[in-house]
């Protein structure tokens, strides 16, 4: 027995009810207070509510069984959407759209300042995604390391929620470390740039990502 390629199904087996869905829905699925929630975003339980962290501004959440009062948010908008399938309440849950306010300036070949010039603090999280070819990276608040990343073929995620406060009053400072042709991990790597006499450091850009967060009830 099977279902619609990428949809739930449902079948009664000795008076049961069974629900079958996708691989991929079951991957980020959540079972809360015996209720089924199905989303692309991220959904956890916090006390006596549910959480809703996205990157996204537009959210879906299937939920089952439906339920007898609607799904309602705190900081977020909710509609009502056709249900998915039957048995299901489906909503979006919408965000209103911010873009973080953050200024990149390039004191170096391999040094960057990063100003952020406006408020965070609505936000679940402001991440600088950097897309970079190098050895490693390095990030400082007033000379003071705040973390490093090893380059590994995707762009470095850092996330800047932790020192949000601090960032009102200071920039916070990028260093880059060129990939030299001898180092051992090169032997592994792919795809790799040409080297210029022996060194190899390409910062391709940065991207500021917002993470919205709501609470949710029904």
């Amino acid at each position: 027995m099977k279902g619609r390629n990428g949809q739930p199904f449902s079948f009664v087996a000795n008076g049961v009810n069974v629900l079958v869905i996708p691989q991929s829905m079951a991957e980020s699925a959540i079972v809360i207070d015996n209720q089924l929630f199905l989303s692309e975003a991220l959904v956890l339980p916090d006390n006596d509510q549910l959480r809703l962290i996205s990157q996204q501004a537009d959210n879906r959440v299937h939920v089952y069984p439906a339920s007898k009062r609607p799904l309602k948010a705190q900081g977020a908008v909710v509609r009502v959407d056709k249900p998915l399938f039957n048995g299901f309440d489906s909503y979006s849950v919408v965000f209103e759209v911010q873009k973080p306010d953050v200024t990149f300036t390039k004191i170096s070949a391999n040094k960057y300042t990063v100003r952020v010039n406006s408020d965070i603090s609505t936000l679940n999280d402001v991440f600088l995604r950097i897309d970079y070819v190098g050895d490693r990276a390095l990030a400082f608040i007033d000379g003071t390391l705040l973390t490093d990343h090893f380059y590994h073929g995707r762009p470095w995620e850092l996330s800047l929620r932790a020192k949000a406060a601090a960032l009102k009053q200071q920039d916070m400072v990028l260093f880059f470390h060129p990939l030299h042709a001898d180092y051992e991990q090169v032997k592994t790597m792919t795809a790799l740039p040409e080297f210029e006499q022996g060194t190899l450091l390409n910062i391709r850009g940065f991207e500021v990502v917002a993470e919205y967060k709501a609470s949710l009830t029904n």
